[in-house]
């Protein structure tokens, strides 16, 4: 990127120089000003492969930071779910097995109160 950078960098001055000597010519300067402005374009081209895309769009890499960690957030909850609602599972098995809930808990569960 340095290496394409650097080329465009030396092609947008050049460019600039014969868009300012054709600037210079009066009758020349029709021709002077779009040569000057695509040596403008160039140059901005060259310092956008120079800088990072982090510090181009900050915002931009804020939300794609963000919508990796979320997603990545997601998964590790997801295998815990999994994880633990097995072992939870395995845990109300066996403890149903050996105690029998109340009259109160059974009638709560019917009334669905918790």
């Amino acid at each position: 990127r340095w290496a394409a950078a650097s080329l465009l960098g030396l092609l947008a001055g050049l460019l600039g120089l014969v868009g300012l000597l054709l600037c210079v010519t009066l009758i020349l300067l029709p021709l002077g000003i779009p040569v000057l402005a695509l040596a403008r374009r160039l140059m901005q081209l060259a310092g956008r492969l120079v800088v990072p895309r982090a510090a181009r769009h900050p915002v931009e890499e804020l939300v794609d930071s963000g919508r990796r960690f979320s997603r990545s957030a997601r998964r590790s909850a997801r295998r815990t779910v999994e994880a633990t609602g097995d072992a939870a599972g395995a845990a109300a098995s066996t403890a149903s097995d050996t105690v029998r809930p109340s009259r109160t808990t059974r009638l709560r569960r019917r009334l669905h109160l918790g």
